[in-house]
């Protein structure tokens, strides 16, 4: 009797166990399938804060009321293998970043122009554009990632969409470095003040010395910085400034001849291009820059580091934008309010 009493204390004690168990998982279950739920709501908010017109910067949501269109422009360098395919493709790194800010509301425009060497997070694809994983890199390696040129400006966009508290993006328009000679040609060529010594590239490219660039002087305005000593990229962002300013007036000058210009250039540049604007975009646009007016180049202060890379052990400079001065500009360019300042006022 006594055996037979040990014996159903232990199935007890078995079943017990068991039944812990199937408690400890369904609780794990519930906890996890909440924690799924969670996140599906956390996309979906995140999805409508483009009806929401909100950005959140530095964990504070900020609120805007006019109609923007935003457009990423950018120009990329020489390096990978962008003719390759499958596994042999490799995409090039971003040189400029510009962000046109078109506002309908107050019909002005202006452009911020993102340092490459900018830290900022995105996304790691590989050539198949996949992979979830996430890293903070320079914002020129964004255009690097995915198995295409259409992939890796897509990445950039959304890259520099999450730099800027998930402004909504309208499209980009990127062409290559190289390609510069073409669009100079395109236009008819532009004329400058030379704002640093490039005569080790070109005799005819003296400092102070205004010059109407050719094809090929043109590529180097806009890329020189090493035999400068400008690891920073400062210096070659002001030409590259400079470059924009005298483009837009070439622009404004021919459009003013011919209204049909400016969509003359794009047909022309389109083969070079990579762009998810078409023809009728692009002309809205135009005829809005010629009507809007401009409010200027911004871009945000903040500090540089040389860094040595893990990857390939060369050193790289790294740029961090001022927390204040990306609120401030952002502030001026959107006209945000916090949502703190909008519920006091309500009051």
């Amino acid at each position: 009797m006594k055996r037979k009493i040990e014996t159903w204390k232990i199935v007890l004690t078995l079943v017990g166990f068991v039944a812990a168990l199937l408690a400890v998982f369904a609780v794990t279950q519930i906890i996890e399938a909440k924690s799924r739920q969670e996140v599906v709501v956390t996309r979906e908010a995140y999805q409508s804060q483009g009806n929401q017109k909100s950005l959140r910067l530095y964990g504070t949501e900020y609120t805007y009321d006019h109609d923007f269109e935003t457009y990423l422009f950018l120009g990329t360098d020489g390096s990978g293998n962008e003719e390759g395919e499958g596994e042999d493709y490799i995409g090039s790194m971003a040189d400029f970043l510009g962000l046109l800010i078109l506002d309908n509301t107050d019909q002005t425009y202006a452009l911020l122009q993102l340092n490459r060497d900018t830290i900022a997070q995105m996304h790691v694809l590989d050539w198949k554009d996949e992979g979830e994983a996430t890293a903070k890199q320079q914002l020129c390696m964004a255009h690097a990632y995915g198995g295409s040129k259409e992939k890796g400006c897509e990445n950039t966009m959304d890259a520099v969409s999450q730099l800027l508290g998930h402004l909504p993006m309208d499209g980009y328009y990127a062409l290559s470095m190289n390609d510069l000679p073409q669009l100079n040609h395109a236009i008819g060529g532009v004329t400058l003040t030379v704002q640093d010594d490039l005569t080790a590239a070109d005799p005819a490219l003296k400092k102070g010395a205004t010059v109407t660039l050719t094809d090929r002087q043109v590529e180097i305005y806009a890329r020189e910085r090493y035999a400068l000593g400008d690891g920073e990229n400062l210096g070659r962002m002001e030409r590259q400034k400079q470059l924009l300013t005298a483009f837009a007036e070439r622009f404004r000058e021919a459009g003013s001849q011919n209204a049909g210009f400016a969509l003359q250039v794009f047909h022309e540049l389109e083969q070079l291009a990579t762009s998810d604007i078409n023809g009728k975009t692009f002309s809205s646009l135009t005829k809005k820059l010629s009507n809007y007016t401009d409010r200027g180049i911004y871009s945000f202060a903040g500090t540089t580091e040389l860094v040595e890379s893990a990857v390939d052990g060369i050193e790289h400079m790294r740029f961090y934008p001022e927390e204040t001065s990306v609120i401030d500009i952002m502030t001026e360019l959107f006209g945000l309010g916090s949502n703190e300042e909008n519920k006091g006022e309500k009051k």
